[in-house]
């Protein structure tokens, strides 16, 4: 019987850059549906002043405590260091090194891959390490301990996109019959007056 392990490793790289990518597309769009659903509380609330002065009060003290919890996150990740890179990683870095690297080969795109590989290597991205391998012909093997961490990152980024799905903004970006869309904005604003 075939070994099927670098299928299978194949199979779980090109998941975790699917997933990473789709992460990606719905965080963007649900930016993109946030300004309007927004812009359409605010119509909705015109007429309203005094409600309108509380949403807007409830919504500044969330996107602050956001915001605060967003720098803390972003202050202990720089505080700490990266991960060790792994044997496996040191040696595609070293193979792509020796294929791609400016002082070796004098092609652009593969100079870029080179760059793309020093980036994937300074941030442990194994996906797109082995991405990286594979458009330059090198076999890249990965531990059990990479494959893990590349499932519990696929685990974290579809978490994420599905609390982006429950969000009133996508829910009502997604909705097409504009009665509904209204009942949302509507139950959006009785929520943040009961806060």
């Amino acid at each position: 019987m075939k070994d099927m392990r670098p299928l299978e490793t194949r199979r779980l790289i090109k998941e975790a850059e699917y997933i990473a990518t789709e992460l990606e597309y719905r965080s963007e769009l649900v930016r993109q549906a946030d300004a309007e659903f927004m812009s359409r509380v605010a119509e909705m609330l015109a007429g309203y002043p005094e409600i309108k002065k509380g949403i807007d009060a409830a919504i500044s003290i969330a996107v602050e405590a956001a915001s605060e919890s967003a720098e803390t996150e972003i202050r202990s990740e720089g505080e700490e260091p990266s991960p060790p890179a792994s044997a496996s990683m040191k040696k595609a870095f070293r193979e792509v090194s020796k294929k791609a690297h400016p002082d070796v080969c004098d092609a652009p795109h593969i100079n870029d891959l080179w760059i793309k590989a020093s980036d994937a290597y300074a941030a442990g991205d194994i996906a797109a390490m082995c991405s990286i391998c594979e458009s330059l012909g090198i076999q890249m093997e990965i531990g059990e301990e990479e494959k893990d961490m590349l499932n519990s990152r696929i685990s974290e980024a579809k978490d994420r996109i599905s609390f982006i799905e429950s969000t009133f903004s996508w829910n009502w970006m997604k909705e097409p019959d504009p009665e509904k869309k209204d009942a949302l904005l509507k139950e959006f604003i009785s929520r943040k007056i009961r806060l």
